[in-house]
């Protein structure tokens, strides 16, 4: 790093530790107005990924000592440069209703956008941390000036080189208190604004990841596929939605016929075939593969008593009925991980996984090709399973119970606390 750059960064993190000083300032004189109850705003933009904050929101909502809104926001249309009004006022307005939230709150109403400061909120959490599919009245940088404002991770964090992306500096300027889901995010986050968190200007506090709360309540709940006296070996099959090495890569061209025939030879075999959801869309529109080809695929899965494709948003009692789980990297492999099961990663030329993720791949079995996965499948099946007392053993020392099952109490304790 030339000189000329080390004086900017040093610049930039003194006025960064400045500015977080003085809106520190600034909302402890709003405060002193005071309310009795500590005010909590929750960001709503995509109602799949309100599952992260459920519980919070639950049990903060029956707290005497805070009072919750939500702001549910329209999501930003970017073919169209414009915001998605309608999407509002149907599916997220419709999904707060059903699920009985209380003091929601449009964005956008009657041909403006409502005023968040005239609540006056003590907290406000983001639901993702990017600012560009945000109104300017509720990016980071605005609403930083008025209420303490707060993030936790809604996808765990798995490669080291996303985290330019995931932890964006740009975002995390102006984030109060980040509530880290592992001590890998936690590390980084420190590390790179060492003087504001010194004067106490930000907080970074490893809670867990909030996922791991609700994951652990599925595990007794029935599943869509598969009953608890199913007898079949039940596999879980996930592939990566690109093919793009820099992103993790992708084994589903070359397994998705393999893995099919594999299972139907048979009887006592059973698949979920779980895409991500932008597996199909991603590589038609790169060419890989026709719509055509999808849905002579996907017919496969019709009618099938051993084979199912999987669209649904909720995967956690899929994870805890199934026997192995076969995958590329993904951010659902530490759930799964918890459930003490086998893994199968499937390699591609990819990834710089971060450590919490070298090590659960160290107790996993690792398959290079197709002909790796199906012995490995084989021996399973066949209850051979060599890895699985180190697997268990290190599922104890990686995810400690008030990192699972205490994450929602971990964050009231911090918001009582703060």
């Amino acid at each position: 790093m030339n000189k000329t750059k080390l004086t900017y960064k040093v610049a930039r993190k003194i006025y960064d530790s400045y500015r977080f000083l003085v809106a520190d300032f600034k909302i402890k004189n709003l405060k002193k107005v005071t309310n009795t109850k500590k005010k909590i705003v929750f960001i709503s933009q995509m109602s799949n990924l309100w599952i992260n904050v459920d519980d919070l929101y639950n049990q903060l909502s029956n707290d005497d000592q805070f009072e919750t809104y939500v702001l549910m926001i329209p999501e930003f249309d970017y073919s169209k440069k414009e915001f998605d009004i309608q999407t509002m006022n149907t599916k997220i307005y419709d999904f707060h209703k059903n699920h009985n939230h209380q003091n929601t709150i449009k964005a956008f109403d009657q041909g403006k956008w409502f005023d968040l400061k005239n609540i006056n909120p003590d907290y406000v959490f983001y639901e993702r941390p990017y600012s560009s599919y945000l109104p300017i009245e509720y990016k980071i940088s605005t609403v930083s000036k008025y209420a303490k404002t707060c993030y936790l991770p809604y996808g765990y964090e798995m490669m080291n080189y996303i985290f330019d992306t995931s932890l964006n500096v740009d975002f995390f300027r102006y984030l109060h208190i980040f509530f880290a889901d592992s001590y890998v995010t936690e590390s980084f986050n420190k590390k790179r604004a060492p003087l504001s968190h010194r004067l106490g200007l930000r907080k970074t506090i490893l809670t867990g990841h909030p996922i791991f709360n609700a994951f652990n309540k599925a595990q007794s709940e029935d599943n869509l596929f598969w009953d608890n006296d199913d007898q079949h070996f039940k596999i879980i099959w996930a592939p990566r939605w690109t093919i793009d090495t820099q992103l993790g890569g992708s084994n589903f061209l070359t397994y998705k016929d393999n893995i099919v025939d594999y299972v139907e030879k048979d009887k006592k075999r059973s698949l979920v075939f779980r895409p991500h959801p932008l597996t199909f869309k991603n590589f038609i529109s790169l060419g890989l593969i026709t719509s055509d080809e999808v849905d002579e695929y996907l017919r496969k899965f019709q009618n099938n008593e051993q084979l199912y494709y999987d669209q649904t948003s909720e995967y956690f009692t899929t994870f805890w009925h199934s026997d192995v789980f076969v995958g590329d990297i993904s951010s659902i492999i530490p759930c799964y991980f918890l459930t003490g099961k086998p893994i199968i990663y499937c390699h591609t030329d990819a990834v710089d996984d971060n450590d919490i993720m070298k090590k659960i791949f160290s107790v996993s079995y690792n398959a290079y090709s197709f002909e790796d996965v199906e012995k490995i499948l084989l021996d399973l099946q066949n209850g051979i399973d060599p890895l699985k007392e180190k697997r268990l053993k290190l599922k104890d020392e990686l995810f400690e119970d008030k990192y699972v099952k205490y994450v929602t109490q971990n964050i009231i304790r911090v918001l009582k606390d703060n």
